[in-house]
């Protein structure tokens, strides 16, 4: 530093570029120097702004109108646009260069600034920049003025890289390294932790609390996820029709204004201030600025923090850590995946993934060649996938690999406690010994081994009853009855882990086209309007599909047009009439509950005077009713539409009851006694439960029991129905005897939530598991001993054996 210092000193009125807190050391070394230093300082983002520019919002919500395309894709492009020349054209960079033109006038740039830049030296202090737009705006500055490239003298050091074989035995030895730096009476300020992949932060963060020593692992959610931010734009859809600027002040009067993240929200609507907009047209905009920005964080001083320090000037009284030495975690290696790529870059004259990839790796081994103290160390196992150690490895001159030993002193005994119950595990199942189980088992002799408990010991109905939604539905029923605990979690606790995002985007995806299908009349062009439904989907959810999810959206597409032309067919073979489409219903129930629920579309029938209701649900998976199931709370879905039927003061009498599937899980494997359409028209047939009357069928449908029908699983002999189709079909008396399971079920339900009662208690059977894809198992640790097996019923036989319904 004091190099630099002097450098800087010895020029005339110097430009100084560099990160901020690089900037920041500087210029607290120049103050205490006590000299007056004529010289001006600019970050790398300060720089893009200063001669590259930057759009307004106003370009974004334009772009997007005009093209019909989401927020995020409109920023992509507008931020290409700044980057491209005509030097080289094809379509895409045609596109940006028409961009740039069309919307230039939104573009921010002030000519003064582009002055700081001109006669005067400017010196680039541990530039290591992969931004196209820094790229950019250094060529900018080559053509007015001189660039010093200041580097920190390196020298090439052994290295000594820690094998591990699972992360988490890594992130256990930095806590006792960490422990026995502090413990010397190191700062924690000088103990640094080099940025760590995602998976790292949780075990990271527990290890730590547990060890009680403070870390900022630098973490920071956009503004989007924050409730009171979710409360505004609730709040801000009352006002759809309003301009901006009146309807902002009106929907943050219903938040505190002295919450912290109020004032990073107000940052955020001042941008569209200028906007004579009504909120309709900028509201997904406004979702995708409030996704992107974040608030500010607190600084905190005499800690131990997380962050990335390849940008920082590290003396040799700092230590830094460096874990996940891995290929592609670090350092990460940047993939010809880009707006513009790498063929298109090399003809525009810029940065190619190649070329960015080793200027990535001169700046680790900046880091690692420093003068502080770095300790690399990786592990093979990540959360089951064996990642390599990094390539990098192989460019250092002087490296050992060595297996980690432990100290004989802990600095984290909670934390080894834990390890120890892990080792005396594989030492009484599989007789597994090691070095640091007689060690951890010498220290704590005493420890509880086997004496936890994971039993769900229950809550007060006091701390309950603020966390209960008083909103049940089928789902919420269906998971109570899978696992008490499970519906604890998710809907008392409100925890909520990832699903399958895929499966969750193609089911919202397909239910909206099929609804929009069903509900619109006199379709000129099915493929075009299908078209239109999709866009705009994609662009209410600011969705930017992924070429595998375009792929497949292809795909989807025409699965929908051969369904709804399935759905006409339908109609011809069928005297029912549609009563309702996404029909809503909700029921009061005892204790401030409701029961709400969504049918997808009710059809009736009339017969000797009497109406008779159909119900129907699409889905976009498996489709599997089974009324044997009921007496457990399971599979309860088609009886539950009519319980809200007959809630709801609709007199019926049962009609049928249907699950209908619309999308293949998988291509259909060859069948020669099929061809590929009637293999379709056999996976689109209803599957569920039918009266068991012959006249009633044939109002339902003219096919039924041949190859041309539309119902699963019913069958016609000379002499009647085949056995196996009697257990598709019900009489009304003992549809009716359901009806009164149900309810019972639903009863019982309410009354254990209420009380607090969530055991966990997954429920099993040869052909069920509670457990199969709940991502929870880590949570409540539970053992076969948890189970319940339940009895297997076939044909509704526990509505005579109701004593032989007990769970073991």
């Amino acid at each position: 530093m004091e190099k630099l210092i002097q450098t800087i000193l010895e020029l005339d009125n110097p430009l100084i570029i560099s990160g901020r807190p690089l900037l920041n050391k500087i210029i607290k070394s120049l103050s205490e120097k006590r000299k007056l230093v004529k010289a001006s300082f600019r970050t790398f983002q300060d720089v893009i702004h200063d001669l590259i520019g930057a759009y307004t919002v106003d370009a974004r919500l334009e772009l997007a109108r005009a093209e019909g395309i989401s927020s995020e894709l409109a920023a992509i492009k507008l931020e290409n646009s700044l980057i491209v020349s005509s030097a080289y054209q094809n379509a895409k960079i045609h596109d940006l260069l028409r961009i740039r033109n069309k919307y230039g006038s939104y573009l921010k740039l002030n000519p003064l600034a582009q002055k700081l830049y001109e006669n005067r030296p400017v010196l680039l202090v541990a530039e290591f920049e992969v931004s196209d737009h820094f790229f950019k705006a250094l060529e900018i500055i080559k053509t007015k003025t001189n660039i010093i490239n200041y580097r920190f003298e390196n020298k090439e050091k052994p290295q000594t890289i820690l094998e591990f074989s699972h992360y988490k035995e890594e992130i256990d030895y930095l806590v006792q390294e960490v422990g026995k730096l502090l413990d010397s009476g190191l700062s924690p300020e000088k103990i640094k932790i080099q940025s760590v992949p995602e998976h790292y932060l949780p075990y990271l963060k527990e290890a730590f609390l547990l060890a009680d020593i403070a870390l900022d692992t630098n973490e920071n959610s956009s503004l989007f996820t924050y409730e009171i931010v979710q409360k505004f734009l609730t709040e801000l859809k009352i006002y759809f029709e309003e301009e901006a600027e009146l309807a902002f002040p009106k929907a943050l009067a219903s938040i505190s204004m002295e919450d912290e993240i109020t004032s990073d929200l107000v940052r955020v609507l001042n941008l569209y201030m200028s906007s004579s907009r009504v909120v309709k047209e900028l509201y997904q905009d406004l979702i995708y600025q409030l996704k992107i920005s974040f608030p500010k964080r607190n600084l905190y001083t005499n800690i131990i923090q997380i962050s990335d320090y390849q940008n920082e000037y590290l003396t040799s009284e700092d230590v830094v850590f460096i874990l996940g030495f891995n290929q592609d975690l670090f350092p990460k290696t940047l993939r010809d995946d880009q707006f513009l790529l790498d063929y298109e870059r090399e003809k525009l004259g810029l940065l190619t993934s190649r070329e960015k990839n080793q200027i990535v790796k001169k700046q680790t081994l900046a880091l690692l060649y420093g003068k502080a103290k770095s300790h690399l160390s990786y592990a093979s196992d990540h959360q089951g996938l064996q990642i390599p150690l990094s390539s990098l490895s192989n460019l250092l001159q002087d490296v050992s690999i060595e297996k980690a030993e432990r100290g004989g002193v802990s600095y984290a005994p909670e934390l080894d406690q834990i390890r120890l119950g892990k080792l005396l595990d594989l030492y009484y199942r599989y007789s597994e010994t090691s070095s640091d189980l007689f060690s951890l088992y010498a220290t704590w002799p005493d420890l509880s081994y086997r004496s936890y408990s994971h039993k769900f010991t229950g809550i007060s109905v006091d701390d309950l009853s603020p966390l209960l939604k008083r909103r049940l539905s089928y789902t919420a029923i269906d998971q109570y009855y899978r696992c008490g605990f499970l519906y604890y979690l998710e809907r008392v606790l409100n925890i909520k882990r990832s699903q399958n995002s895929d499966a969750l985007f193609v089911g919202n995806f397909f239910h909206n086209a099929l609804e929009a299908l069903l509900k619109a009349e006199g379709i000129d062009n099915l493929e075009e309007f299908l078209k239109t439904v999709i866009t705009d989907f994609l662009k209410e959810n600011d969705k930017v599909p992924t070429a595998k999810e375009k792929f497949f959206i292809g795909k989807y597409l025409e699965v929908l047009i051969r369904f709804y032309n399935y759905l006409e067919e339908e109609k011809e073979s069928s005297e029912l009439k549609t009563y309702a489409l996404e029909k809503h219903f909700s029921i009061p129930l005892k204790n401030g509950f409701t029961f709400e629920g969504k049918i997808d579309k009710i059809l009736t029938y009339n017969y000797q005077g009497e109406d008779y209701f159909v119900v129907l649900d699409y889905k976009s998976g498996n489709a599997e009713v089974d009324l044997n199931m009921i007496i457990y709370g399971l599979s309860m879905q088609i009886p539950i539409y009519f319980y809200l039927l007959k809630h709801s003061g609709i007199k019926f009498k049962f009609g049928g009851g249907y699950l209908q599937k619309v999308i293949p899980n998988t291509v259909f494997g060859r069948d020669l006694k099929y061809t590929y359409e009637e293999q379709f028209r056999r996976y689109f047939r209803k599957v569920g439960y039918s009266p068991d009357n012959i006249a009633l069928l044939e109002k339902i449908d003219l096919n039924y029991g041949n190859q041309m029908s539309t119902l699963h699983g019913i069958r016609i002999t000379k002499s009647g129905f085949h056995a196996n189709s009697l257990k598709y079909l019900l009489s009304e008396e003992v549809f009716q005897e359901i009806l009164t399971v149900v309810a019972e079920k639903i009863e019982e339900a309410l009354a254990n939530i209420s009380q607090g009662e969530f055991p966990i208690n997954p429920k099993l059977t040869n052909k069920f598991d509670s457990c199969m894809y709940c991502p929870y198992r880590d949570l409540c640790f539970r053992d076969e001993r948890d189970y319940l097996r339940l009895n297997e019923f076939k044909n509704l036989e526990f509505l005579r054996r109701k004593d032989d319904t007990k769970e073991t």
